[in-house]
């Protein structure tokens, strides 16, 4: 099986407050659209095919009822509108039957596939199939599979105008940090189940972490555990195991910085 970085879901109060944010550090993102039958909505920010959703509640009746069936939205409930921040990743693939099939076997409980649906505000409806793996509650959660009706060649000619639009100049996602106590654990157990190369041990100065990293089509997945006090460290302490950074990289640098309740940079290649 194989798989690609497709999103990072930021859940957020406002996702029109996240586009001006996203803005405000010279990074395009754009009003999505509604999900009509989970009662959320969206704005988008694209880096190729890779890209960050910037998830809200739109009706929270409609979604109180979504989230007896849909894992998402209802960790959507939990949280929001009370913390904002990174969430859940998703991960691209073509088999996603497949995928289900080898966690039924391995003893996993799923949700799905089921099929979900976006109308943008050009009256086009996007489809695709999302598939759960879930967890105890107290583990970091795996993430959540999705596969589009649409090609990537399809998806990323459909989306010329929005991919890269950026105030900076281009960017790509680098890495998506994560932050967790049990850093072999973590990192084996991933890298077992999606396939994913794993890198040997390394020290990260800037984070004070001991960090491992998964490679990844379209941005790859790094595992921090703190060795000092830093900002890594305050947020598992605060927050607990999750993503907290997204590094991207671009013509100019810009500094780690806290948005919505996760962090962002920049990383210069210039």
């Amino acid at each position: 099986m194989e798989f690609s970085f497709d999103h990072l879901v930021h859940f957020v109060q406002n996702p029109q407050e996240a586009v001006e944010e996203m803005k405000s550090i010279g990074l395009h993102a754009f009003v999505g659209g509604n999900h009509e039958k989970w009662g959320t909505y969206n704005s988008l920010a694209y880096f190729g095919l890779s890209y960050i959703e910037f998830l809200g509640i739109r009706d929270r009746v409609k979604a109180e009822e979504a989230a007896l069936h849909h894992d998402l939205t209802n960790q959507a409930i939990n949280l929001l509108p009370t913390i904002q921040g990174f969430n859940r990743i998703a991960l691209r693939t073509n088999q996603i039957e497949e995928v289900a099939e080898k966690a039924r076997i391995l003893g996993f409980n799923i949700d799905g596939p089921v099929e979900g649906t976006r109308t943008r505000d050009d009256g086009v409806t996007i489809r695709w199939k999302m598939l759960f793996i879930k967890h105890e509650q107290t583990e970091l959660p795996f993430p959540f599979i999705i596969q589009w009706d649409q090609s990537d060649e399809e998806r990323r000619l459909d989306l010329k105008e929005k991919i890269n639009g950026h105030s900076i100049g281009r960017v790509k996602i680098q890495d998506l940090v994560f932050a967790v106590w049990d850093l072999e654990r973590q990192t084996e157990k991933w890298s077992r189940f999606f396939g994913l190369k794993k890198s040997s041990p390394y020290v990260d100065e800037e984070l004070k972490a001991t960090c491992i990293q998964l490679s990844l089509g379209g941005g790859n997945l790094t595992f921090a555990s703190p060795s000092g006090d830093g900002f890594l460290s305050d947020y598992l302490n605060q927050r607990g195991e999750g993503p907290f950074l997204l590094r991207l990289q671009g013509e100019q640098s810009i500094p780690a910085q806290k948005i919505l309740g996760s962090y962002f940079q920049v990383i210069g290649q210039g």
